[in-house]
């Protein structure tokens, strides 16, 4: 009870806060804590009727997967069946074991088609996951059977950390046809953000269809859905902006990071740096060769980098040169502009 009337205190205090104040309270928010919000949301009988709709009205409200983002399906079940191993209470084999048709289902239509039907946007009609999946009535309810077991299992598990570093192992980098794509290991992160239609909404409250009980706990649960859709936005939004600079070392074309710092990249976001802290504060993702890192390692001081170039270039040239040679060689050979003055500070620092 306590910890539940703490959150709440917490949540009314975020709600009271100017944006910029927000959004860094939000940021700072628990992990464990965010996941209350997003199931307290999507138990609540307002949510559950507006985003159903009506036989003449759409859904007020509905979910919108964050592009090119999923959930790290294959290593999800390969995490449950690996529990099991640890804690007897947990039963993959119960869920995966039992349920061979739905697997092979899922097999059948695809990963794509999966992912867009399955676990994304509910909203989707049966005749358009019939006629693009090719399944019945009966076929798509055992796969949303077997999915709804699976995830209520895993959500439970404690979440992932990386040995030794007390992280957070929030997604996956993997290549494809069409790039770089995140896979979430969390999926309520991988389900995407609410989506509001507020003429529906206003069409609802015009017709009457809220009590002024449920008219009051609207504006509650609006907040809350922007505090989850700040917070999955933020963290999806600072991954990219990592992937699309520090492009080459993901394909594998580089083999260094290129200098990045947290308040370059707030202001690529237009966020403030102490966002940008607060997000990759304790969290990891793991890299397309396999190999896990730090969000906090992509941001290499352009000291750092720099002091790294002039060692390996002295250690690459034969004989002694001038701080004004080994200047003009970073710049051709590394793009990096540092003046003679710096260069000559430097090369004292490794000495």
């Amino acid at each position: 009870m306590e910890k539940k009337n703490r959150l709440g205190i917490e949540l009314r205090n975020i709600i009271r806060l100017g944006i910029d104040l927000r959004l860094s309270a939000v940021f700072k928010l628990k992990e464990e804590d965010f996941l209350k919000i997003i199931k307290e949301i999507e138990s609540d009988a307002l949510f559950l009727r507006l985003s159903a709709g009506g036989k003449n009205s759409p859904p007020a409200i509905t979910k919108t997967r964050i592009r090119n983002s999923c959930f790290a399906w294959s290593y999800g079940i390969e995490r449950l069946v690996q529990t099991k191993a640890l804690d007897s209470s947990v039963s993959p084999g119960d869920i995966l074991g039992q349920s061979p048709g739905a697997v092979k289902l899922i097999q059948r239509i695809g990963p794509e088609n999966f992912e867009n039907f399955f676990l994304g946007n509910e909203s989707f009609s049966l005749k358009d996951t019939a006629e693009i999946c090719r399944i019945n009535e009966n076929e798509r309810r055992m796969i949303r059977d077997f999915v709804n077991r699976f995830l209520s299992v895993y959500e439970n598990l404690p979440l992932p950390e990386l040995p030794g570093l007390g992280a957070r192992l929030v997604a996956i980098v993997s290549k494809n046809e069409n790039g770089l794509r995140i896979e979430y290991t969390s999926p309520h992160y991988a389900s995407g953000i609410y989506a509001v239609n507020m003429e529906a909404l206003k069409q609802i409250k015009k017709a009457g269809a809220l009590s002024p009980g449920e008219s009051k706990h609207l504006n509650r649960l609006l907040d809350m859905i922007k505090i989850v859709n700040w917070k999955k936005t933020g963290l999806h939004k600072v991954i990219e902006g990592i992937l699309k600079f520090h492009g080459g070392f993901f394909y594998g074309t580089e083999k260094e990071l290129k200098p990045l710092s947290q308040r370059m990249l707030a202001g690529e976001l237009r966020i403030s740096p102490s966002s940008v802290s607060r997000i990759i504060y304790q969290r990891s993702i793991k890299i397309p060769d396999g190999g896990e890192m730090m969000l906090k390692d992509f941001f290499v001081p352009k000291k750092d980098y720099i002091i790294g170039k002039i060692k390996q270039t002295l250690s690459n040239l034969k004989g002694k040169h001038t701080d004004s040679e080994i200047a003009g060689f970073l710049c051709s050979k590394y793009g990096l502009k540092v003046p003679r003055r710096t260069v000559n500070y430097y090369r004292k620092e490794l000495t």
